[in-house]
């Protein structure tokens, strides 16, 4: 895309980097901690370690009580539900499906944007870039192998695809209604809450957990609640910018790339294949046809 906005890729490019780095975190962190108890303490906390960086709690406070309907907003579709929805989703389709669905967050999102906002249509090269890197993201799931399983696999895949729509409404308010807001209160306002939700929806669907007493368990929590005040407030500062929706979220397709990536160079049993290879290549082509139109 030859445009003006390009001067916002490697910031976009840092958020997807923050975001391939989770995938670590999260698998050591629910070894201890039931998923909506730690994705509610992640939240919760990284919102206020957001709170100092946001010009001081009186304006911070002032901020979240004028535009509190946008703040609700993002939380409910960019944390609550989209989390939720995600979690429970991942335990019913899991394998390669559910890999697939997640992958292709960046098409939702481009569709949802194409119908609700009036500058942000698909053409039919863009169209043409988002199709080859989702068969990139399946190329790349489906070899990992694993199907699901489970008898409510149907369930799953509308759970996970539900995230998915929810992701992508969340981006577009954040472009349409959060001009009044700044980027970091808002993203501090919406995890805040959006925490809380998912701590409150733990105690009374998981079982008690004991606390966690082992340094591993903080160090992944510590990392998490930098990537969710880092990378979202990056990405809503971006859209608010003027950024199209389907534009910024194109450059997702990276994340499970940068995520494998990273795991082949640090995981000793890990390491890439011919199909997983062809699958990087499928996404790479996409990302210069994508930049090159």
């Amino acid at each position: 895309m030859k445009n003006p906005e390009n001067g916002y890729i490697p910031k976009a490019l840092l958020a997807v980097f923050l975001w391939s780095t989770a995938f670590a975190s999260i698998k050591v962190g629910l070894r201890y901690l039931p998923p909506f108890m730690f994705a509610g303490l992640r939240f919760f906390f990284a919102g206020l370690i957001l709170i100092p960086f946001a010009g001081g709690f009186s304006n911070y406070i002032k901020e979240i009580k004028d535009n509190i309907k946008v703040v609700l907003e993002v939380a409910l579709f960019q944390t609550v539900i989209l989390y939720s929805f995600f979690y429970n989703g991942l335990d019913y389709a899991s394998g390669s499906v559910g890999a697939i669905i997640v992958g292709s967050g960046p098409l939702f999102a481009a569709i949802m944007a194409h119908f609700a906002m009036k500058n942000d249509k698909m053409s039919f090269k863009k169209s043409l870039a988002f199709i080859f890197a989702t068969i990139g993201i399946s190329i790349i799931a489906f070899q990992k192998g694993g199907v699901a399983n489970s008898e409510h696999y149907l369930l799953g895949v509308l759970l996970l695809i539900i995230s998915n729509i929810s992701s992508a409404w969340g981006n577009v308010v954040v472009a349409k209604k959060g001009q009044h807001i700044s980027a970091i209160a808002l993203n501090s306002g919406q995890i805040l809450i959006g925490g809380l939700t998912l701590i409150i929806v733990s105690l009374i669907f998981e079982p008690l957990s004991s606390i966690p007493t082992t340094l591993e368990f903080y160090i992944s929590l510590f990392w998490l609640m930098i990537i969710s005040a880092g990378a979202f407030s990056i990405w809503f500062k971006l859209l608010k910018s003027g950024v199209k929706v389907s534009a910024l979220n194109f450059w997702k397709f990276l994340v499970p790339i940068l995520g494998s990536i990273l795991s082949w160079i640090v995981i000793s049993n890990d390491s890439p294949t011919v199909l997983s290879i062809v699958g990087v290549c499928f996404v790479a082509i996409s990302v210069l046809w994508y930049y090159k139109h």
